[in-house]
């Protein structure tokens, strides 16, 4: 294109002669950046930077470990009805972290967690047919928060 356009550049006016003069500049630019890059990549000297990419993951690894430094508690549970000093200990944790989230505790009965922790051991257990339910008590967000796991 530009070689058919600079054959014409007697029959072209004033404002097609700087159009032309402005892409053939940023041609040769481009080219020129072409060549070096392909030079550095046939010498070996690639440098690479990932930019964003790389700071969405370090982002996302800072991400998981403040998360596993907030958790408070994790109990392994095979039958909650059976183990109630583990049940305990994870009310006792579970509470700990809604106060201290500022989140209320007074309609949290240690009977309607228990019934959560059976009803949730039973559903999983139905699902993926395990024996074991861990409970991991943590704050994310500025929320208390229990999750379950299968382990094997």
């Amino acid at each position: 294109m530009l070689k058919r356009y600079s054959d014409r550049g007697a029959a072209m006016n004033y404002a097609q002669r700087f159009r032309f003069g402005n892409l053939a500049q940023t041609y040769a630019r481009y080219r020129e950046i072409f060549h070096k890059r392909l030079k550095k990549q046939e010498e070996g000297r690639v440098e690479r930077h990932y930019g964003a990419a790389a700071r969405a993951v370090e982002a996302e690894r800072a991400r998981g470990r403040r998360a596993e430094a907030r958790a408070l508690a994790a109990v392994i549970c095979a039958n909650p009805a059976r183990e109630p000093k583990k049940v305990e200990q994870l009310y006792a944790a579970f509470k700990e972290a809604r106060e201290s989230c500022g989140e209320t505790t007074s309609q949290l009965s240690r009977q309607q967690f228990e019934a959560f922790l059976e009803q949730k051991t039973a559903q999983l257990r139905k699902q993926k047919g395990s024996c074991a339910v861990e409970f991991v008590v943590s704050v994310e967000g500025g929320k208390a928060r229990l999750k379950a796991r299968v382990t094997s």
